[in-house]
């Protein structure tokens, strides 16, 4: 047996030969003795020995640690550490190393056997295993799919294939998150959330999906993927990547061919080079009553009509035998008798040796093609669930009016009408009933108008009147009020009464415009400024109307570009714990900062996000940003600190929210009790069942409920009770009278003594003096917000706000 041989590296005379004895009666071989960090790396490169006994405090400029450092990174020998220093400082110097062991002078043989032993086999193990990785390694990048190894959605690690399949280098890939192989957020968030539920249900997933290349190209992959320990959620995941593109490509080139043939609106027949039907497709049975069984090695001349002559076919075959296709049309029989005409091509089909190989006849039936030539020109003039003319017809008739008026020197009314509450019908008694909803109303629209005005549906819930030949503006205000009270009676809907009522916008010709577009542009503008106005209400278009219509139109431009700019911001407004003088917590609060308007008031953009559909993005990023700026300030020693975040309506009734909520939780690693989620009083009252079901999911995960603005809008005590919230925000409208208004006095006390009934907390938000701050804090009030303690805050400035900042403010003075 190989005795193992051992450097000794100690500047003790006594405790080398103590050593040297040691090793001998334990059986190992010491190869040489040496004094100094200098001679222990020289002489680890000359004899490179099995094992080196390492000294800390040794002679010359080099100590032992150095000196293993240097060892480590040029020979991988294993060092064991044999000192008489067992200070802190010192053992973490030396743990760097990473060595094999840590004897503390002054030690027995026991011990140094031990020692030596155990380094040894560690040493073993670990070459072992480097030797194991190395052959993985070979296999790995060796396997002809792409292979990459994620840790926490990061890619981690990737073989050669992966680099070939996606044109990207290690450099490029490693460190950086996968979704960057998905084509766009919202696809990779899809696919994540499908994935999670197939890895906690068979702990492996497949799953061919369209994945993007460093170069940006898309193609299809079948992906594998497993977690490594499936226990655990967060533990790292092999994928395993095949690159189907062109086989998908040729398969769905043949499934996309075999569904054209059968489903195009053409018949279609396939003739061999003798002139014999050999297949024939849907279409074709539908037109001529044939099945396939009966037209199978027929000659097309089978259905023959009998109204052409012989020199009709004649020439129809000597100009495919002369240019490959004939096209015409033809009159041929139906199965039961019926001659019909039918538009029919005809082409060669050649082989690569020139011979004729196949025919190919494509028909159609004429007259059903004239029907629905006729039906499509009616479709594209007229809206097919209300049957009344559509934006396009009413363009033209607008434009024929026009023309007219300026001849006869007359005025013109284009009235845009909005159905109030539709949005709420639709979603409340579903689309079915929104749709009748919307027939009737058309229908009384073209009841009340005179015959040559015309009613039009514009989209939606729009409907836009022509009113010719009025003999004044004031005309149009007799037909907007017979309007008006018609849409306010209710619309009956099987046993349902819906009241809908309407705003509507009227521009006048010649009175505002003379051109068509401006004319129904105006109409709009003002139709929405009668919206805004509190609806049920009519308005006649003037210039500040215009200029406040073109400025919104800019407005929405600019926001659909902040959110791709990286225009919006969250800033964040500490929330006070009004006894102990302590930051609790921040709300998070959204900020758009227009590079050349400047900053832009949440009150303005937020309902025009809301109008737009950009809320449920707009709001995902506020949660997002939210939960992480928490985790950095937990990092930093505030772990009792909690984040607010605002929920819109359209938040809190889209059924995405609790997965997006978890989802920010997960990636963010903050706990659900830190995070609280603040829902208007008017929000949570317009579908009470689903906010209470939808909240109530939020609040099992352990996430706080708060209520917002409280006071302001038209909560029973009854769905107060119901909903699962934890805390009550007092309005700031209460607050900035205090303390001198006796009612704002009596409306907060009453709220706090409504919370305290109902085990609530209550945050009072507005506070801007001191004496407002005092009165609150002696009715006893949980916490406070507002600018007099601080206005909200970028998230750089958050690690210096301090408690001391609050605690001034707070402290008598």
């Amino acid at each position: 047996m190989t005795r193992n041989r051992i450097l000794i590296v100690e500047d003790d005379p006594v405790q080398k030969v103590a050593v040297a004895r040691h090793l001998q009666t334990i059986g190992y071989t010491a190869v040489a003795s040496v004094e100094s960090g200098a001679e222990a790396v020289e002489q680890a490169g000359a004899l490179q020995p099995d094992l080196i006994l390492m000294d800390i405090s040794l002679n010359g400029e080099m100590d032992g640690i150095e000196a293993a450092d240097r060892i480590r990174q040029e020979y991988r020998i294993p060092i064991v550490f044999a000192t008489t220093h067992t200070d802190r400082a010192t053992f973490l110097r030396a743990k760097k190393t990473q060595p094999f062991g840590y004897l503390v002078k002054p030690f027995n043989r026991e011990e140094l056997q031990i020692a030596i032993e155990m380094a040894l086999m560690d040493h073993s193990v670990e070459q072992h295993l480097s030797e194991t990785m190395a052959e993985m390694n070979i296999i790995l990048e060796n396997v002809p799919a792409g292979v990459v190894l994620l840790q926490r959605n990061r890619i981690f690690r990737l073989n050669r294939a992966f680099e070939d399949c996606f044109e990207l280098s290690r450099s490029q890939a490693i460190g950086r998150p996968v979704s960057l192989l998905f084509k766009s957020p919202i696809q990779y968030r899809t696919f994540v959330r499908r994935i999670r539920e197939e890895l906690h249900q068979r702990g492996i997933f497949h799953e061919e999906i369209e994945l993007r290349s460093g170069t940006g190209e898309t193609r299809w992959c079948r992906v594998t993927g497993r977690v490594i320990h499936p226990e655990d959620p967060r533990s790292p995941s092999v994928w395993i990547i095949n690159d189907v593109t062109d086989s998908r490509r040729a398969e769905e080139y043949i499934k996309l061919s075999a569904r054209v043939f059968e489903n195009t609106l053409e018949g279609v027949w396939i003739a061999d080079r003798l002139q014999n039907i050999i297949q024939v497709n849907r279409a074709f049975t539908e037109i001529t009553g044939y099945d396939e069984d009966q037209a199978m090695g027929q000659n097309p001349g089978f259905l023959n009509s009998g109204r052409h002559d012989p020199g009709f076919y004649l020439d129809i075959w000597t100009e495919l035998n002369e240019k490959g296709r004939w096209e015409g049309e033809i009159w041929n029989r139906r199965r039961d008798g019926e001659v019909y005409p039918e538009w029919l091509s005809i082409s060669v089909v050649r082989d690569d040796d020139g011979r004729v190989s196949n025919y190919i006849g494509v028909f159609s039936d004429i007259s059903k093609r004239k029907e629905f030539e006729e039906r499509l020109s009616y479709m594209a003039t007229h809206d097919t669930l209300t049957d009344l003319p559509n934006r396009f017809l009413f363009r033209e008739t607008l434009q024929q009016s026009l023309k007219k008026a300026r001849r006869n020197k007359a005025i013109i009314g284009v009235c845009f009408i909005n159905l109030n509450r539709f949005k709420a019908v639709n979603e409340a008694l579903g689309h079915q009933t929104g749709d009748e909803v919307l027939r009737q109303v058309g229908r009384r629209l073209r009841q009340i108008v005179r015959s040559e005005d015309m009613v039009a549906r514009a989209g939606g819930d729009e409907f836009v009147l022509i009113l010719e030949d009025l003999s004044s503006s004031e005309r149009a205000v007799v037909a907007i009020n017979r309007i008006m009270d018609t849409l306010r009676e209710p619309i009956r809907v099987e046993h349902l009464e819906v009241h809908i009522g309407a705003s509507i916008g009227v521009s006048v010709y010649p009175h505002d415009t003379d051109d068509w577009q401006s004319l129904t542009r105006f109409a709009e503008a003002a139709m929405q400024q009668a919206r805004e106005r509190g609806r049920n209400n009519y308005q006649f278009f003037t210039p500040e109307i215009n200029k406040r219509a073109v400025e919104r139109i800019a407005l929405e431009n600019n926001l659909r570009r902040a959110i791709d700019r990286d225009e919006l911001s969250v800033q964040y407004q500490p929330i006070v714990d009004a006894d102990r003088g302590a930051i609790a917590g921040y709300e998070a609060l959204l900020r758009w900062t227009h590079p050349e308007r400047g900053p832009i008031s949440p009150a303005v953009f937020i309902p025009l996000a809301e109008e737009m559909g950009l809320i449920i993005p707009i709001g995902s990023f506020v949660l997002r940003a939210a939960c992480f700026q928490l985790s950095e300030l937990h990092k930093n020693g505030r772990a009792d600190q909690f984040m607010s975040v605002n929920l819109s309506a359209h938040q809190l009734h889209d059924p995405n929210l609790g997965p997006t909520v978890r989802e920010a939780l997960d990636d963010s690693g903050i706990p659900p009790g830190a995070l609280h989620l603040e829902i208007t009083e008017t929000a949570a009252m317009q579908n009470t069942d689903t906010a209470i079901h939808l909240l109530g999911q939020l609040s099992e995960l352990g996430i706080h409920i708060s209520l917002d603005d409280f006071g302001t809008g038209y909560s029973s005590l009854g769905h107060l009770k119901r909903l699962p919230i934890d805390c009550i925000k007092i309005d700031r409208s209460f607050v900035l009278e205090l303390p001198g208004s006796n009612e704002s006095k009596a409306i907060v006390e009453a709220i706090h003594a409504l919370a305290r009934a109902l085990k609530l907390r209550t945050i009072v938000e507005g506070v801007e003096t001191r004496e407002q701050m005092e009165y609150l804090r002696g009715l006893g009030l949980d916490r406070i917000q507002g600018f007099y303690f601080s206005r909200p805050l970028p998230a750089g400035d958050l690690q210096s706000f301090k408690d001391s900042a609050v605690e001034s403010k707070i402290a008598v003075h």
